[in-house]
């Protein structure tokens, strides 16, 4: 029937409940673009970065399931006619022969040559326990020692107050490969394989000490029986017995007896190493340890074969990445049976590409690994094949992110250009359109992460002069503002960070599917290098502006550093963190690479910071002018739980936000808000439910 009276919004009169159970359905898509550092003072980060990664991975997995696509590319930007990244995407693991002898090992700390030629680096305190005798001091010339605050025991400076110590003398671990090749674990920590042989029951219990407790040298005394070092080595016992009772152990070994016939029926032929181990009981137990159970070892380094400058170096983890090679298809050579192309995804085999890692390259070298066509990591024989498969993931990444010291030797030395790289890789118009076009995905959310310790220096080709590229921050930008925050100055050669921001939120029709997270050095209070209190920290960057700026010091400005830890020291990398900040909280965040935890906290917050985006909630329809929407979180365990929503001012339980992923609604009327998803601040548990209820107004607290 007709009825002549209205009854109005119908949607005002009742109480809609809306019910989603999150479950494992179709992975979250999410492309990574790491822009990583090449300087030579980067190989403890990039070390630390690629060890970390299980723990960035191991976050996502907590909350979602994830289909991530990851690309590496470094900040060497250099001028177009000359030999250049300039934002490929690379696969270039780093081993020995590419890491630089700038990756001994150092500690920053005042020291001067007396002189007799000693030193006092082993007077350090801070080095007491650390093997004192063998570090000894790289100072810089006198006036080149310290390039801002002066610590007390080198006299007073103009400057009034202690605001920020910078010496740019360093205590270096220097070893003996021939005399003693165990020092270099024993000082900068021992491999874990130490505790794995006491734990096996293979030595004497009385030499093992508690778990975690450094060194090597308690594994076994000197008199460890032939026999049982030989079957541990070499994996042999019957051949192990034949060495062992042989008048001539090492030439049964490795000869045969016989040094003229070669390797000609040797027990362990070109292991010359190994049976010098086993038959040589005068070779130090912390020795063998170090450098033959299987894990990656410290190194004594002769640059150029100066004694003199020996030290202590720890090689890259990268003796089991998938190999090198030239021409297309780096990661995916091997059993191309993953690279098909599937009927939902029609890019899906163009994705196995040069320089790129995915769940299809994960995939190819997966089977290529089972089907004994690769050799992969040994240890991955006793493992779980699905955690071989994650394994797989983690060693592509951990080579790929291991990009070598390689920057000095490029035509334009030490520039360095982290925002326009990530710009030259990413841009579908650029000069890498093909390789930006491939990697993006429409459906996929996009993290940019640049680990550097230096500032960004990103300019127009050739506008930055070599002399210019270690005080980058002192310079303007296009806009005649500085890294300091100042404005006013004329017009410089940086490409202003506010321009990069448009810049990387334009890569998706929906900016809000950008993220941005840089890894970067800032100041700490409170610290050997900054006395201050905490609380004053823009006090110690503005001294940094100081020493670092300061005109008439051009010569030792560049040695100014902002901030100081067991992963190195750093610049101030404020071009990167103005980035973060135009993307907002929500979007962009910024880490200090000056951690001596290194870098994996650094990569559990990034991996925090994107997995609400990633297991956001669409709603099924818009909700009306007159209307609030009640959020419930039901756990495990059954309890409800009423959410809090976020405020302007305020972040608590969730947002309500809009997202091109959950698409526009159909039934739109006026007034209603067009806010289409719904964002946890703090990411789901796998078990955990949402209910969401539209209530209107006039019932809302009812």
């Amino acid at each position: 029937f007709c009825n002549e009276i209205p009854v109005g919004n119908i949607r005002s009169s009742f109480v809609l409940n809306q019910q989603e159970i999150r479950e494992k359905g179709q992975p979250a898509k999410l492309d990574i673009l790491w822009v990583v550092d090449d300087s030579p003072s980067m190989c403890q980060e990039q070390q630390s970065l690629a060890s970390s990664f299980k723990t960035f991975l191991s976050t996502f997995k907590k909350y979602t399931a994830i289909d991530m696509q990851l690309a590496v590319t470094t900040t060497n930007v250099c001028v177009k006619e000359k030999p250049h990244i300039r934002g490929k995407f690379v696969y270039q693991p780093a081993d020995d022969s590419t890491i630089s002898p700038e990756c001994v090992e150092k500690r920053v700390l005042p020291c001067l040559k007396r002189r007799d030629g000693t030193d006092d680096c082993p007077t350090r305190p801070e080095l007491k326990n650390l093997d004192p005798q063998n570090w000894v001091c790289e100072d810089k010339p006198a006036k080149f020692l310290y390039s801002c605050d002066k610590p007390a025991e080198y006299g007073t400076d103009p400057h009034e107050g202690d605001v920020l110590f910078v010496v740019n003398s360093m205590c270096r671990y220097k070893c003996n490969k021939e005399t003693a090749p165990a020092s270099c674990g024993d000082t900068f920590g021992a491999t874990p394989a130490c505790d794995d042989a006491c734990k096996s029951g293979t030595f004497d219990a009385a030499k093992c000490p508690a778990p975690g407790t450094a060194g090597c040298g308690y594994v076994a005394d000197t008199s460890w029986a032939c026999f049982k070092k030989c079957e541990s080595y070499l994996h042999d016992a019957t051949k192990c017995e034949q060495v062992c009772k042989a008048a001539d152990c090492y030439g049964a070994c490795t000869y045969a007896g016989d040094p003229a016939s070669g390797n000609a029926g040797a027990n362990f032929p070109k292991q010359d190493f190994l049976c010098t181990l086993a038959c040589d009981d005068s070779y130090e137990c912390d020795a063998r340890c170090i450098a033959e159970f299987g894990k990656p070892t410290y190194r004594c380094l002769y640059p150029g074969g100066d004694n003199t400058r020996a030290g202590c170096l720890l090689p890259p983890a990268t003796q089991y990445c998938p190999p090198k090679a030239t021409g297309p298809k780096v990661l995916t050579k091997g059993d191309p049976a993953c690279c098909v192309t599937r009927p939902d995804d029609p890019e899906f085999a163009t994705r196995c590409r040069d320089g790129v890692a995915d769940g299809s390259v994960t995939c190819t070298w997966f089977k290529a690994w089972q089907d004994g066509k690769w050799g992969g990591d040994p240890g991955w024989k006793e493992m779980d094949p699905l955690a071989v498969y994650d394994s797989v993931f983690e060693l592509i990444f951990s080579c790929m992110a291991t990009v070598g010291s390689g920057q000095l030797a490029s035509p334009c030395g030490n520039q360095e250009q982290g925002l326009e790289a990530a710009w030259k890789a990413l841009d579908p118009s650029g000069e890498n359109a093909a390789q930006a076009k491939a990697f993006h995905r429409p459906d996929a959310y996009l993290l940019i992460v640049i680990v550097s310790d230096e500032e960004d220096c990103s300019s127009d080709d050739g506008a930055v002069k070599a002399e210019s590229y270690g005080t980058c921050g002192c310079l303007p930008d296009h806009n005649g503002c500085k890294a300091d925050g100042t404005c006013g100055h004329a017009p410089g050669p940086l490409i202003p960070p506010e321009e990069y921001v448009n810049r990387f939120k334009s890569l998706k029709p929906d900016p809000a599917m950008v993220v941005f997270a840089t890894i970067n050095g800032d100041v700490v209070a409170d610290t050997p290098t900054s006395p201050v209190p905490e609380g004053q920290e823009d006090k110690i960057r503005e001294r940094y502006y100081d020493c670092k700026c300061l005109p008439q010091a051009t010569a030792y400005s560049p040695l100014t550093y902002a901030c100081l830890s067991a992963q190195g020291k750093a610049d101030l990398g404020n071009r990167y963190m103005r980035v973060a900040r135009g993307f907002g909280p929500e979007y962009g965040q910024t880490s200090n690479i000056c951690d001596d935890r290194g870098l994996a906290p650094s990569l559990e917050n990034i991996a925090e910071l994107v997995i609400p985006l990633l297991t956001s909630i669409c709603l099924p329809r818009p909700i009306a002018e007159d209307e609030v929407i009640e959020v419930y979180k039901i756990d495990g365990e059954g309890n409800r739980t009423l959410q809090v929503p976020s405020t302007a001012t305020e972040k608590h339980d969730f947002r309500v936000t809009q997202l091109s992923v959950c698409g526009t609604y159909e039934d739109v009327e006026p007034g209603d808000r067009l806010d289409n998803t719904i964002i946890f601040e703090q990411p789901l548990e796998f078990d955990d439910q949402v209910e969401f209820n539209y209530r209107a107004k006039t019932f809302h607290g009812q």
